[in-house]
């Protein structure tokens, strides 16, 4: 168990989730709460951690939820591993600055819920004007090292953190509010709408999990160099940010971990998407060994298939 003096309201590098694992730290040491330190948030946690510990049947359960239904929720979403998706996409609005009945019209919780799960599970709202302590505490160090796609609930977080609601939603929901067609005409319309759509966005989240080391350094600033190049031929015209965002594509697809990925489908790729799974940072050569077909050293493939993570705890 952590050091329950870190779980405390005023701590810089307080735990999202500081109220929760004090009101847990009180029921396991069999501790009283403290009228300096404990609120009235922390004291209804250590009463509803205390029912739900004691629980052992479906009847028990039941009355709990009978008499915490918005508590229960809120718990529910935090504690489970299935169907993460959910906490993710609160977490995110949350830090997107979304009221209670804003997120309610997003996903299936209610303002309530909303509200005690962020007392309790994700407490940032007193510091969304903290952007050191979002980055670094929030968010963690895997800003820092460098993101991968599947590290998709730090990108909502990231993105709708520093880019607002209407970012999140085409982010998370991948359509950034079409206008459906009415005529065949409007559907040739709507494709063509979703491709450049569709091509701004990755290529967004291609640069942001471009990692940078001595084998990408170059190509990246080259990347950066055709950028302004086409932007100097565009004259800031209105085609400019289109036609940079098809070069910034182009390159990024001809490196070489995009090579790997981009360019083969998923059957053809099973070797790098089980190493991706596991945590597995594949070096740029890595990456394009396989990508052509083939086979990696012995010695290197041994190292990689031994490399065993373990699972990242709350």
């Amino acid at each position: 168990m952590a050091n329950s003096l870190e779980f405390r309201e005023t701590n810089p590098r307080r735990p999202v989730d500081w109220r929760w694992q004090r009101a847990c730290y009180l029921v396991e040491t069999n501790t009283s709460l403290s009228k300096h330190r404990d609120d009235s948030t922390v004291k209804l946690a250590k009463e509803f951690k205390i029912a739900v510990s004691n629980a052992t049947n479906e009847n028990q359960y039941v009355a709990i939820i009978d008499r915490w239904p918005a508590l229960y929720e809120a718990w529910n979403i935090y504690q489970s591993e299935e169907d993460a998706e959910i906490r993710y996409e609160l977490e995110a609005r949350l830090l997107s600055r979304q009221t209670g009945d804003e997120i309610a019209s997003k996903i299936a919780v209610t303002p309530e819920m909303t509200a005690l799960y962020e007392s309790l599970f994700f407490h940032i709202t007193d510091r969304l004007d903290v952007p050191g302590y979002i980055t670094n505490v929030v968010m963690g160090n895997a800003i820092h090292r460098g993101l991968a796609q599947r590290h998709y609930d730090l990108l909502w977080k990231m993105f709708g953190y520093w880019g607002g609601p209407l970012v999140l939603d085409h982010l998370i929901y991948q359509f950034n509010k079409p206008v459906v067609p009415t005529t065949k005409e409007g559907v040739s319309t709507f494709w063509d709408d979703d491709v450049k759509q569709h091509l701004k966005l990755k290529s967004s989240l291609a640069v942001r999990m471009a990692p940078i080391n001595w084998q990408t350094s170059i190509e990246i600033v080259n990347l950066y160099m055709k950028l302004v190049e086409v932007e100097r031929g565009a004259g800031g015209g209105a085609g400019a940010g289109d036609a940079a965002v098809r070069v910034l594509n182009n390159v990024l697809l001809d490196m070489p971990w995009g090579k790997a990925i981009h360019n083969h489908t998923p059957e053809q790729n099973t070797e790098i998407a089980t190493y991706d799974t596991r945590g597995v940072g594949l070096r740029a050569e890595d990456l394009m060994i396989i990508s052509t077909g083939g086979a990696l050293d012995p010695d290197r493939k041994a190292l990689l298939d031994a490399a065993d993570y373990p699972t990242a705890e709350k």
